[in-house]
């Protein structure tokens, strides 16, 4: 039977939920998140760690960035983290860099809070765009 670290080993990219976070600790076997972040980046080419009120990072190599949550008025959570990997994994797709991809992530997950339902707040791509650009 495999392991849950053999499993992130076989992946190419992982996004660690806000409370995965621990999850993430637990499979580096490290108390703080910066470093599984780098222990498990170097099995994964690139991991992700959204960690709610403190923003997000990602480590791709050797190079971490991070991301402060962004302000503004909240209605509802819901799909917030789910609507920051629908954003992160856009910003991959269409060949952003590491930082554009956190950032995309980060807006669609914040956005997305500003309305009820998980995913009536998610920004279009064209929105996105228009956000990511100016």
């Amino acid at each position: 039977m495999r392991k849950p670290y053999d499993i992130v080993v076989a992946l190419d990219t992982c996004i660690f939920a806000c409370q995965a976070a621990k999850l993430a600790r637990a499979l580096a076997r490290e108390d703080a998140a910066a470093n599984a972040l780098e222990k498990l980046a170097a099995r994964v080419p690139m991991v992700a760690m959204k960690q709610g009120r403190l923003g997000a990072a990602v480590r791709r190599g050797t190079v971490t960035v991070h991301a402060p949550a962004l302000d503004g008025d909240v209605v509802v959570t819901v799909g917030a983290g789910d609507s920051f990997d629908a954003g992160f994994v856009w910003g991959f797709l269409a060949g952003l860099t590491t930082e554009e991809c956190l950032r995309a992530g980060s807006v669609c997950g914040r956005l997305s809070t500003r309305r009820p339902g998980g995913t009536a707040g998610q920004p279009d791509a064209g929105e996105l765009r228009a956000l990511l650009d100016g």
